[in-house]
């Protein structure tokens, strides 16, 4: 069937109606014929596209199976509420009354803080967003382009940049778990305390909760030397923790046993995305908790690629790895007891991981490598990890 002109069907409906009036009887035949009601006026269009009319009889008119009269109520309705919405300033849309201003109404937000900004607006909370309903979010307008600093965190709707933010726009924040939105990531739930930091947990090794323990062989292994400022930061030690990882092949100068260094906020493990994101915040000393060291035990004074040394990866999945590595010195003989080590700090060095990858100041995938007796070790000083950007 071709497809009706509206104004065509209006019009025939009109002659129709008019030829119809209510309370006439419908004439069959040319002579007298009897009211035949349950009968509907239908229009329809021939093969060249010409309206074709059966008439019947009840005040309604069907094209194509559509009552154009209820159309035409529609119509009139939407006209109304539409009339109804102008006389309170504002614009109908859809299903309801909104703001006719951008970002003033959730159903009718501004798609960014910036074009608020070259309205005229001043720095305050609006609907800005590409989806309805859009969250409230505080926008800076002293900025060029304006700033978003993101909702309340309440929900993924109104997902917060960070806790910080958070806490300086949206207060009080209150130790717990918030959605944010950081650099344009997805929203995910992190764990806010209330100074304004996201807090995260480091998940260790089998031998540490803080840590990753790698040795030559067991008489030849990480703790002979005894270095007591590593010790003091590996955790809950246990297993064979003492030697901990060898590696399947060692003396190669290149990495030899890979391993993957997890993160959990809000209960959930985080993906190297979000941690990543996390470490945008800042790569600024004083806006953490915690450093992140290498310690090498008996290297024989040598350097990477010789001696021991740990490679980070310098972004998820680039398998290529930046070495932190430090000098250790001697670490004397073998131990016939794995347990028992040479003495005190004999042959050790720790050296604090620098910003050579991505997601610094958090190590997503490393590796260690181990070219002569004694072994290397990865940690961290504090299981629990906060950061934060700058106020």
């Amino acid at each position: 069937m071709a497809q009706l002109d509206f104004v065509a069907v209006v019009a025939a409906v009109v002659l129709l109606m008019g030829a119809h009036g209510t309370g006439a009887q419908h004439s069959n035949g040319g002579g007298g014929g009897e009211r035949r009601t349950g009968e509907e006026p239908v229009i329809t269009t021939d093969d060249a596209g010409n309206l074709m009319l059966e008439s019947g009889w009840n005040g309604r008119v069907f094209v194509g199976g559509v009552d154009v009269m209820a159309k035409l109520q529609a119509i009139e309705d939407q006209l109304a509420a539409t009339r109804a919405c102008a006389a309170e300033g504002k614009l109908w849309l859809g299903e309801r009354c909104v703001s006719a201003v951008p970002g003033l109404d959730p159903w009718n937000p501004a798609s960014t803080c910036e074009e608020l900004r070259l309205r005229g607006f001043l720095s305050g909370e609006y609907y800005v967003g590409g989806s309805s309903p859009a969250p409230r979010v505080m926008c800076n307008m002293t900025t060029v382009p304006a700033t978003n600093y993101g909702g309340n965190g309440l929900s993924a709707a109104t997902a917060g940049v960070s806790c910080l933010s958070i806490k300086q726009h949206h207060p009080p924040l209150d130790n717990g778990t918030y959605w944010v939105t950081i650099n344009g990531s997805t929203p995910f739930q992190v764990t806010c305390v209330n100074d304004g930091s996201i807090e995260l947990e480091v998940q260790g090794s089998e031998f540490s909760s803080t840590g990753w323990i790698f040795s030559f062989d067991d008489p030849s292994n990480f703790f002979k030397c005894n270095c007591t400022a590593a010790l003091s930061r590996l955790q809950n030690l246990t297993g064979n923790w003492y030697t901990g990882t060898i590696p399947p092949t060692t003396l190669t100068r290149e990495c030899e046993a890979y391993f993957d260094i997890d993160y959990r906020s809000a209960g959930q493990t985080l993906t190297p995305q979000q941690v990543t994101a996390i470490a945008s915040l800042s790569k600024d000393r004083d806006n953490r908790n915690f450093d992140v060291y290498t310690t090498s035990c008996d290297d024989d004074n040598n350097v990477a690629p010789l001696g021991h040394w740990i490679g980070v990866e310098t972004a998820d999945g680039s398998g290529n790895f930046t070495i932190q590595d430090c000098s250790s010195g001697d670490g004397g003989l073998t131990r016939p007891d794995p347990t028992v080590a040479n003495g005190i700090n004999i042959g050790c060095c720790d050296h604090a991981v620098t910003d050579t990858f991505a997601s610094f100041p958090f190590p997503l995938h490393a590796c260690a490598s181990i070219n002569t007796g004694g072994g290397v070790a990865l940690s961290f000083s504090a299981r629990t990890l906060r950061i934060k950007e700058n106020p």
